[in-house]
């Protein structure tokens, strides 16, 4: 296991590999922004491990230790082996991350960004999340009703989606038998909208983050 230890902030920025292990000690931030394909366990003993991407972290065991943080600065999740907590809590599979993420399992005593990571076996990447305005217009009238729809690719995926106004969750919907979820809302205030929704996964199915659409809510009509 490589040991890094860091008293002052430092990135990475050549590709890991191996099955050897990475173990951060030291109190200030150390940045992984390089393609790491480790298998070997990630431990983190002191300070903040960042990640630039996804593929960042290693895909193995990562275990966090009391007071320390990891960093996400990414969209999307990162499968990984197992993920252990405040010296020696093993956590069920799922997906973590911040209060900022998509994740089912918002962690902020030991997560921060916007990524997540997955733990369980036998999963396959989704292959799309995509989010379409199925009614409506853009622009349309203020509070007027538009629907969206969430359409999920990959080996017959179930679960919820959460559709989102930003950072802000509009709703949750299941994604039925034909793999799509809906929602209708007039609660869309003029301006402009960032619209997005997050695929929570399955047992098969890991999460997936859709791209994001655009939609531009007008005035109120008068008659």
């Amino acid at each position: 296991m490589s040991e890094f230890l860091v008293n002052w902030n430092l990135e990475i920025a050549g590709n890991l590999s191996g099955s050897g292990g990475l173990l951060k000690t030291g109190l200030k931030t150390l940045t992984l922004s390089g393609t790491n394909s480790s298998t070997g366990p990630t431990r983190v003993q002191a300070g903040v491990l960042a990640c630039d991407s996804a593929t960042a972290l290693g895909c193995g065991t990562l275990t966090l230790a009391a007071g320390t943080k990891l960093q996400l600065d990414y969209k999307g999740t990162r499968q990984i082996a197992s993920l252990t907590v405040d010296d020696g809590k093993v956590l069920p599979n799922g997906s973590y991350g911040s209060g900022n993420s998509y994740a089912p399992v918002k962690d902020d005593a030991h997560f921060s960004g916007t990524g997540m990571v997955t733990i369980g076996s036998g999963k396959e990447t989704v292959t799309t999340t995509t989010l379409a305005l199925a009614s409506g217009t853009s622009p349309s009238a203020s509070k007027s009703s538009v629907t969206l729809t969430a359409m999920v690719a990959g080996r017959g995926p179930g679960g919820n989606v959460t559709f989102y106004d930003g950072a802000k969750a509009l709703g949750t919907a299941p994604a039925g038998g034909s793999h799509q979820a809906s929602l209708t809302t007039s609660t869309l205030a003029a301006g402009w909208h960032t619209l997005s929704v997050c695929y929570e996964g399955d047992a098969i199915n890991l999460p997936a983050i859709s791209p994001l659409l655009e939609i531009r809510v007008g005035a109120a009509m008068t008659r």
